[in-house]
């Protein structure tokens, strides 16, 4: 999965309510504690400011340490985001080493 330099900018200056269900919705495709992710959400600015500050590579780390099956359900989730903000979000999606051509 590719993430390009905007797209994190983008998500950084969402509004603090958008950004918790965003980021409560993508813990949840990651199979995150409920409790623990709304946790680490009391300090939204301190969150925004490290996602400010991510390269697109380590964002590409952060999703791929997920493992390939949860990768896939923020794949989706991800894809969901995008149609619902249109242009307020940009990601490009490169899938390698899936084991099936793409449609």
């Amino acid at each position: 999965m590719k993430i390009d330099r905007r797209s994190i900018d983008r998500l950084a200056s969402l509004d603090d309510e958008s950004f918790k269900s965003l980021a409560m919705s993508i813990a949840s495709a990651a199979g995150a504690d409920t409790r623990k992710a709304q946790a680490l959400l009391s300090d939204t600015a301190l969150i925004k400011r490290r996602l400010a500050s991510m390269t697109p590579e380590d964002a590409e780390k952060l999703i791929s340490g997920a493992g390939e099956e949860k990768a896939e359900e923020m794949k989706g989730l991800l894809t969901f985001v995008k149609e619902s903000l249109g242009d307020q979000v940009r990601i490009t999606v490169i899938a390698t080493g899936l084991g099936a051509a793409a449609a």
